[in-house]
């Protein structure tokens, strides 16, 4: 009689990310390092193995820059600079390079039991190298919307969809962006929700008092597809029938920073709305908790974890019908209005602000956002993520 197989467990993890927080840009894919560290404080063995671009072709050749960031060791390596316009060699080049990183990476650590990607685009690349070389499963997190708008003729993108389809699992940030992504890809791809601090949960509700202001606040990283604009225009239309409102934006800098100021000059705004540039993210959470709803009214976003981190705080959200919005604010957390509605926009902030907590308890907020993006709940997902990677691995290579 056949004994039945005992499934291997999971402990060891490498993830490659494709952007990660250095020196030059510290808030530059902090989400991807909370998670690291959420899976070790799990006790998976986790490390990451960043690769940054460079422009000498033979950047493979140079030494592997090794840190412990939050008890987290961080292998940073270079990749050669991507080939303009998405013509051959590119994939190659990445996994060339690769070789001597991953051969430096198991004498350190030892082979990983799973490779975690993130975001295809050049990750997946380094990490379907990894595969081959080791003989273990890769999974492939996709977070940019970007991902869906290249062009389906070119080398890259045949490329990147034979990687994506050899992966052992595929997950995405949001129900819709999923569906788009297995169209795109011509492979299924899952939903991984993107958790946040536990500690982001331990700040006091938002309290309003009977005079209080209602405070609206915006988080993000300030560019044209973010709307700090258009966000600023709706509230000036909603602070005219509720005056008893403010609002504070954080995230800009430069030129985006200087445009909002003179708009908040022009609406007669300057004492009712706080602008501030790029936070750290103990300051954003410090932000969130001194306001009472949070907006993001966005052209396009794969999630939002900002989303989350409000939520979390106990805030309502406001926001736009993108991927993101459609899956992070549920119909109890918050308002999804049109795609670049100011008027719908407007009239969001307004219902929020005369609501005054009454229909968006903080607190029935916050509980519910525990059960959605807790690390519990992150870490449960992804190791079922992992173990049906493992298991998709055996099953193509006919181990038993």
């Amino acid at each position: 009689m056949e004994m039945p197989r005992k499934e291997k467990e999971i402990k060891h993890v490498l993830i490659i990310p494709s952007w990660y927080p250095d020196a030059k840009a510290p808030h530059n894919g902090t989400f991807f390092r909370e998670q690291a560290q959420m899976l070790k404080r799990a006790g998976l063995q986790v490390e990451v193995l960043a690769l940054q671009s460079d422009s000498r072709l033979l950047s493979y050749s140079r030494e592997l820059e090794i840190s412990l960031e939050e008890d987290t060791p961080v292998l940073r390596g270079f990749l050669p600079r991507e080939i303009g316009w998405g013509l051959p060699g590119d994939a190659w080049l990445a996994k060339k390079a690769a070789q001597p990183l991953l051969k430096k990476y198991a004498e350190l650590y030892g082979v990983p039991d799973v490779i975690q990607a993130h975001s295809v685009f050049r990750a997946i690349y380094v990490a379907a190298a990894a595969s081959r070389l080791w003989k273990i499963p890769y999974v492939v997190t996709e977070h940019r919307t970007s991902s869906l708008t290249r062009t389906p003729w070119l080398p890259r993108t045949r490329s990147l969809r034979k990687a994506v389809q050899q992966a052992n699992g595929r997950a995405a940030v949001s129900t819709a962006f999923a569906a788009a992504l297995s169209d795109f890809y011509g492979a299924p791809w899952q939903v991984l929700t993107l958790p946040v601090l536990d500690s982001d949960s331990n700040t006091p509700l938002p309290q309003l008092g009977a005079e209080e202001p209602f405070v609206f606040s915006h988080v993000s990283y300030w560019d044209e597809r973010k709307r700090e604009k258009m966000t600023l225009r709706a509230f000036a239309k909603m602070h005219v029938r509720l005056p008893n409102t403010r609002m504070v934006m954080a995230g800009g800098a430069g030129k985006a920073m200087e445009e909002v100021t003179e708009l908040r000059r022009e609406l007669g705004l300057e004492e009712v709305v706080d602008l501030q540039g790029v936070l750290p993210r103990p300051q954003v959470a410090q932000l969130l908790a001194h306001t009472h709803c949070f907006v993001l009214a966005s052209c396009e976003e794969a999630a939002g974890i900002v989303f989350a981190e409000a939520q979390m705080a106990g805030l309502p959200c406001i926001g736009t019908r993108t991927f993101g919005g459609e899956y992070m604010i549920s119909e109890s957390a918050g308002i999804r209005v049109p795609i670049d509605g100011e008027d719908e926009l407007a009239e969001a902030m307004y219902e929020m602000a005369k609501d005054r907590h009454q229909k968006y308890n903080p607190e029935a907020v916050r509980t519910q956002a525990r059960q959605r993006f807790s690390e519990a709940t992150f870490i449960a997902a992804s190791e079922q993520y992992y173990r049906a990677a493992l298991a998709d691995y055996q099953q193509r290579n006919f181990i038993k």
